[in-house]
């Protein structure tokens, strides 16, 4: 009973309290004592509306997941992405390759492309050019921990079109290089002897219409490599008294002579050395060459004429040492006129099977006229004499020496030389001391092969090493001779050796 009436006596006090006191006095009472006027406010005093809560992080952006995990220690804090950064310079379109080296366009971008994002991984070493162009200064709001070369730059995640092209090389490209200088002659030009050794350094070009003349007693000197082409006339004209000299004189060979279609090439009285690095020491195709009284030795090729009229005289083709081919190698398309007498060729190194004198006649509808009389032909791997015949030959083959070797004459045809007929006339030649074949007969008896042929020829007339006369299996058993092929024509023959055939 007594803490009843207790509590409504405090009721009561209340309700009177309520009536009587202003409101206003009720709201101070409630409030805490006010500071005083004039009080700092200390940091801890700071009012609740100055601090940033910490951002809540979400699902939605894992930025933690981006930060690398090797950052260093002097690096700040990781912060949210979400909350801008009040000292973070303003965003820029400073481009992403340096402008110090304009001659290096980036590599285009489609434009629905977006970049990729920047990496610190370094970019690949870019191709350092011939001539190092310097470095641009690196912006410093760049997006990359590793420093920015001259030529880096970040590539687009998509590949380019494949019509866009293909990005530009710093590698300088090979260019082209100059053609050698060549000495043209024009008009009519003479290199004498009184003038001295005339110097030949570059490639002579004797042009259309011009003539180069070589007088008695000069001596030409040819640097190695070097060539002398002729599409006018080459006149090499030296005496018995004054030959003219024309080669090289170190142990490297000068190239050759090269004759043009039209052109004419003469060389008399001359010694030719040292020429020949590429296999062919003259060569003229479609053109006139003459050459008498010459020596041509210590060459590394041969003579090889082509098409025109053909003369050789008097002259001797020894001592060379030859890659491939005859001495004297003569081709006709067309049918032509071949003169070769009194001639010595032998004593050369060949590739085995060549011959020192070789014909083709490659023409069934034209007709070949020759005249070989008084060579000396020697030695060699294939006949000493050899023609390849798709058409008719005609002329002489007279007071010939055919020594040594596989064998001495060869004629392979395709077109009948018709008997008594005077198309060629094959006599008064010396053709002995060949290798026997081997066959039993021919090494037990020691003789050699003669004559070969795949037509008829008159070969009448002739000395073949015996006074027996040549071996033939069913003509002529007994002979001692140098044998011969099944349809040459060879009874009578000569019992001794003819004097017009040379015996050196």
């Amino acid at each position: 009973m007594v803490l009843l009436v207790g509590a409504l006596s405090l009721l009561a006090t209340a309700i009177i309290i309520a009536v009587l006191v202003p409101p206003a006095t009720r709201s101070e009472a409630l409030e805490a004592p006010a500071a005083p006027t004039g009080a700092v406010l200390t940091p801890s005093a700071a009012p609740a509306a100055l601090e940033v809560p910490p951002a809540t992080p979400t699902a939605a952006a894992p930025v933690l997941a981006q930060v690398p995990t090797d950052v260093p220690a002097a690096y700040p804090a990781p912060r949210d992405p979400l909350v801008p950064d009040p000292t973070a310079p303003a965003p820029t379109m400073t481009p992403l390759l340096p402008t110090a080296a304009p001659d290096v366009p980036a590599e285009p971008v489609q434009p629905d492309a977006a970049p990729a994002a920047p990496t610190t991984e370094p970019m690949p070493a870019p191709v350092v050019p011939a001539e190092p162009t310097p470095a641009a200064p690196v912006d410093p709001a760049a997006p990359t921990e590793a420093p920015v070369g001259p030529t880096a730059e970040l590539l687009p995640t998509v590949p380019p079109p494949p019509s866009a092209p293909p990005a530009p090389t710093l590698i300088p490209t090979a260019t082209t290089p100059p053609p050698p200088p060549v000495l043209a002659i024009r008009g009519t030009t003479r290199w004498r002897a009184d003038a001295g050794p005339v110097m030949v350094t570059m490639d002579v070009h004797v042009v259309p219409g011009a003539t180069l003349i070589i007088e008695p007693g000069a001596d030409v000197r040819i640097a190695p490599g070097i060539a002398m082409y002729v599409d006018g006339a080459l006149i090499i004209a030296g005496s018995a008294a004054a030959p003219v000299r024309l080669g090289g004189s170190t142990p490297q060979r000068w190239d050759g002579i090269f004759a043009q279609p039209g052109s004419s090439v003469l060389i008399e009285r001359a010694e030719v050395r040292g020429g020949g690095a590429g296999g062919t020491l003259v060569a003229v195709d479609d053109g006139t060459f003459v050459m008498r009284n010459a020596l041509v030795t210590d060459n590394g090729g041969q003579i090889h004429l082509r098409g025109g009229p053909v003369e050789i005289r008097d002259s001797e083709i020894s001592g060379n040492d030859l890659p491939y081919g005859a001495a004297i190698e003569l081709v006709f398309d067309a049918g032509g006129f071949a003169t070769l007498s009194g001639n010595r060729v032998g004593g050369n190194r060949q590739a085995p099977g060549a011959s020192p004198v070789l014909l083709r006649h490659r023409s069934a509808y034209d007709v070949l006229s020759v005249a070989i009389e008084g060579n000396l032909l020697l030695e060699s791997t294939g006949p000493n004499l050899a023609l390849d015949a798709a058409g008719e030959v005609r002329g002489t083959i007279r007071c010939n020496t055919l020594r040594g070797g596989d064998h001495g004459f060869s004629l392979k045809s395709s077109a009948p030389q018709l008997p008594g007929a005077p198309q060629l006339i094959v006599r008064d030649n010396a053709i002995e001391a060949h290798l026997p074949a081997i066959v039993s007969d021919y090494l037990r008896s020691g003789v050699g092969r003669g004559a070969t042929s795949d037509v008829f020829v008159d070969m009448r007339g002739n000395w073949w090493g015996d006074a027996s006369g040549p071996y033939e299996p069913t003509r002529n058993v007994p002979g001692r001779g140098d044998a011969v092929g099944t349809v040459i024509e060879f009874a009578p023959w000569h019992s001794s050796r003819p004097a017009c055939a040379p015996a050196r």
